[in-house]
């Protein structure tokens, strides 16, 4: 991979962040992973699941406090034409939790750790959890189609979270993430 050097500056940052997704794009075979959104079908299928779920957390109280009018204009985002376009363009195996501490820079090249949830997908959406890791507005630099997909993998983590690994957890973290995520992808609408 080569000699690089460390980050000095935003814009070095970004560079950077190119350059480890852009490696991480390289990687070959048959990787395993936690989702699949790298089809219409597949997209399709993760976003009806997470929807139907999250009116369910909804309906219940659990997620009381999101308006079912927000849901359904998430809905209709999913399966609009830039959304879907951008996932079927060139899915691939990404990271799909990509924070600056998970990528060290060495005299051999970048390493990256903590491959928990490996996605395949938009390749950007690794810059975009990057960039929001390191507290940047990614729409500065990556496609609106993009950062809305990083928002709705953000979404489907809180409603599997709430729904599937903690039902009985009444705290407001999931909500809280529920919430973040729907607002960026509203705004991204205009």
């Amino acid at each position: 991979m080569g000699s690089y050097r460390r980050p000095k500056s935003d814009i070095d940052l970004i560079d950077h962040g190119r350059l480890v997704v852009g490696h991480i794009g390289e990687i070959q075979g048959e990787l395993p992973t936690y989702l699949d959104i790298g089809s219409t079908d597949s997209w399709r299928g993760v976003g009806e699941v997470a929807l139907e779920k999250l009116g369910t957390l909804i309906r219940d109280g659990r997620f009381g406090s999101i308006e079912p009018d927000a849901v359904d204009r998430v809905r209709q985002w999913t399966t609009s034409a830039p959304v879907v376009d951008t996932i079927i363009r060139c899915p691939r195996v990404i990271h799909g939790d990509l924070t600056a501490a998970q990528v060290f820079v060495t005299a051999e090249g970048y390493r990256v750790i903590d491959w928990q949830r490996p996605v395949m997908g938009p390749p950007e959406v690794d810059l975009v959890t990057l960039l929001v890791s390191r507290q940047f507005d990614p729409r500065r630099h990556v496609d609106a189609s993009v950062v809305g997909i990083y928002w709705f993998l953000h979404l489907n983590w809180a409603v599997e979270a709430q729904f599937d690994l903690f039902p009985d957890f009444r705290g407001a973290l999931f909500l809280q993430w529920a919430h973040e995520a729907i607002g960026h992808i509203l705004e991204g609408l205009g």
